[in-house]
């Protein structure tokens, strides 16, 4: 296994954290680790929804925003949903609404502001 390929592999919102490579040998079962650090980047809001509106990077950025955002918008919808399933339901549809609207977000508020009123409008919803 080559770490140069490795890490040119690496996307570009990954800089410096412990980030720790094993290459195994099956053959005499050694086993080499090399620790690196690396440490993944955080985009603030305003970048987010400008990575979104760049052409080819749609997916990206919302794979990030969804990374970013959805454990806490979880706890949130489940504290109204009550059931599991109920809240996965409710998280998946503000993230569809999220999508089809992030293009037209004024940035009046937060990003998480307005992911927030869009989850608990989906949550209420549900009731």
């Amino acid at each position: 296994m080559n770490v140069r390929a490795v890490l040119n592999d690496a996307k570009t919102s990954i800089s410096l954290n412990l980030f720790v490579i094993l290459i195994s040998n099956r053959e005499n079962g050694s086993r080499l680790e090399i620790a690196m650090t690396l440490k993944k980047h955080e985009y603030s809001d305003a970048e987010l929804v400008e990575l979104f509106g760049q052409t080819g990077r749609k997916e990206y950025a919302f794979n990030l925003i969804l990374d970013k955002y959805k454990e806490r918008l979880y706890w949130h919808i489940r504290k109204i949903a009550i059931r599991h399933d109920d809240a996965d339901d409710v998280l998946q549809d503000t993230f569809v609404k999220v999508w089809n609207a992030l293009a037209s977000f004024r940035g009046e508020s937060s990003l998480f502001t307005w992911l927030y009123r869009i989850a608990t409008n989906e949550a209420l919803s549900l009731l």
